[in-house]
């Protein structure tokens, strides 16, 4: 029985490997939901993702943390909008 070749992985992957890497992750989701959990390197004019950091989302659970979805997403952003109010008017900081 022949067995099928591993696919080594670059330490440093554009967006288009990185989400290959994650099993084909569409775009929104990725750029969304993952990218601000990686660290980025620039060569030149071109952004890469770091493998390792990659590996540590998804050995933390590979998932966005407390916005499941864009609904969710929106309303962080919405609690947040309104506690800066709310420290404003308080004066606090």
């Amino acid at each position: 029985m022949r067995q099928r070749a591993v696919r080594d992985w670059p330490g440093l992957m554009k967006s288009t490997t990185a989400r290959a890497y994650l099993d084909e992750m569409p775009e929104p989701v990725f750029k969304a939901f993952v990218t601000p959990h990686l660290e980025r390197k620039v060569a030149g004019n071109t952004l890469y993702f770091t493998r390792a950091s990659i590996d540590a989302w998804i050995l933390a659970g590979g998932t966005p943390g407390e916005a499941q979805t864009p609904e969710d997403l929106m309303r962080m952003l919405d609690d947040d909008d309104t506690d800066r109010d709310a420290r404003r008017h308080t004066g606090r900081a």
